[in-house]
């Protein structure tokens, strides 16, 4: 089954859910249908604003006007062997955040229309008013009630501790009802700490009556236990499945009960829940997913990911390159333009430098075992020689004269060593060598910031197409 939403519109709906809209890739925050403030997320050591990976955010470096660094939202791209990523601390934030805004916002409409007298039509929100009356004889949800609430809305609002009255973790390897899941989201709210032990009063905060208690209790309880206590995932992006699905059990059950609420106060919003039918179908998005910074975790779980590890435009994340050969720099990555292909024939490496002239195939097999290497890393030529036919005396260097362009020439000391520390032009690592590719003042450098053929700088000509087609 095709998806209907691509991965833009996937993650600009559920960030909707979530109360954050967009404009030119730039996430706000949300209040009444209106953008207000730019969305923030501190990661790493330092706050960098949030953005929706599109196509002209990613070609722009995932930078804003300024040229600071952004933050995009991209928890498709998680790796669940190396941990929590920004992205998913980001993506708790905002579900806890979410949480205590829509939930707090329902009881208070609930109470005030009720106890102005509004009826809705929703059966299933009459039965839900009735459930939280039960056991009451002669219950009132009226003016006392409300004044109650507000002010058990206050203590909580200003007095609680933000850090206990919601939280959101995730665990690897949890049992669930006897299945095992590589990754749980583990949820609890303060509200279920407190007990109707007859009192008017309810975290200390004294209300009007004492079935209020039992009220605002119920309405609390049963509204924040929307959000499952736990929930497992077995995804390929297991951190992301298990917030997102938990968030989106909240999504069906509030709506489910919102809808009558709007039946009597036709303002109030309902959560976008156009994302839900796609959780069903991520393997749909596979394929087309690039890694970008910020979305995986670090290998070590004492540091945090930084921006360092990845290169914008690949689909994997990756260390610094080591003893990397000609050859490997050579081919083309993950889509991206080869650097060496931008070089025009006039720059680019000629006969005898470090990359193998021409495209023809060797049989490698007819050259020694140096050869072989010295022919993969493209330092020299394709010139056979009859391994059969060499003494082992001359193999071992007992007295053998080497032909001109051998293997020993590049390790001796004549003039045709290439990698001899001199200043002859024929050697392509000397600083001082015109042919140098890369040299920093070279204009043939492809990876010098001022090269007009450098792909990766920001002045260079090439960096255009660097990009394209990720999303």
């Amino acid at each position: 089954m095709s998806t209907k939403l691509n991965i833009i519109d996937f993650y600009r709906a559920q960030l909707d859910s979530l109360g954050f809209g967009d404009k030119d890739a730039f996430l706000f925050h949300k209040e009444d249908g209106e953008l207000t403030d730019p969305v923030k997320f501190k990661y790493a050591g330092e706050e960098r604003q949030m953005v929706l990976p599109t196509y002209q955010m990613i070609k722009a470096g995932l930078r804003d006007e300024l040229g600071n660094d952004c933050h995009a939202y991209h928890p498709l791209c998680e790796s669940v062997m190396t941990g929590e990523s920004g992205t998913i601390r980001f993506l708790k934030q905002a579900i806890k955040n979410q949480l205590y805004v829509k939930g707090m916002s329902f009881i208070t409409y609930l109470i005030k229309a009720l106890a102005e007298g509004k009826s809705s039509r929703s059966a299933t929100f009459k039965k839900f008013v009735a459930e939280m009356t039960k056991g009451i004889k002669d219950p009132k949800i009226d003016d006392k009630l409300l004044r109650s609430w507000m002010n058990v809305a206050t203590y909580i609002k200003d007095k609680m501790d933000k850090k206990q009255r919601i939280m959101l973790s995730i665990q690897p390897d949890q049992k669930i009802d006897g299945a095992k899941y590589l990754r749980a989201a583990n949820y609890k709210h303060a509200f279920s700490e407190e007990q109707d032990d007859g009192t008017a009063t309810y975290f200390g905060v004294r209300l009007e009556r004492k079935q209020d208690k039992v009220i605002i209790h119920n309405l609390l309880t049963t509204v924040f236990g929307w959000y499952p206590e736990e929930m497992g995932s077995n995804d390929q992006r297991a951190y992301y499945g298990s917030l997102i699905r938990g968030w989106a059990e909240f999504v069906l059950k509030f709506n489910q009960h919102a809808k009558g609420l709007k039946d009597i106060v036709p303002d109030y919003e309902l959560l976008n829940d156009t994302w839900l039918p796609e959780l069903d179908n991520m393997r749909e998005y596979d394929g087309k997913i690039q890694t970008l910074p910020y979305n995986t975790g670090s290998r070590d779980a004492n540091v945090e990911t930084t921006q360092k590890d990845f290169r914008v435009g690949g689909q994997r994340s990756y260390e610094e390159p080591v003893a990397q050969t000609a050859t490997e720099i050579r081919k083309t990555e993950n889509g991206l333009i080869d650097p060496l292909s931008l070089l025009s024939p006039k720059t680019a490496p000629s006969s005898g430098n470090v990359f193998v002239n021409g495209t023809r195939q060797v049989d490698l097999s007819q050259y020694a075992p140096i050869e072989q290497k010295l022919i993969r890393e493209g330092r020299t030529q394709a010139q056979p020689s009859k391994i059969s036919s060499i003494p082992l005396s001359q193999a071992l260097g007992g007295g053998h004269t080497p032909r001109a362009g051998s293997a020993a020439d590049f390790f001796g000391g004549n003039s045709g060593n290439v990698f001899t520390n001199t200043t002859s032009n024929s050697n392509p690592f000397t600083s001082t060598a015109s042919s140098n590719p890369f040299a920093t003042a070279s204009n043939n450098n492809p990876f010098t910031g001022g090269g007009n053929n450098n792909p990766f700088g920001g002045g260079g000509s090439n960096d255009n197409s660097l990009f394209s087609g990720m999303l």
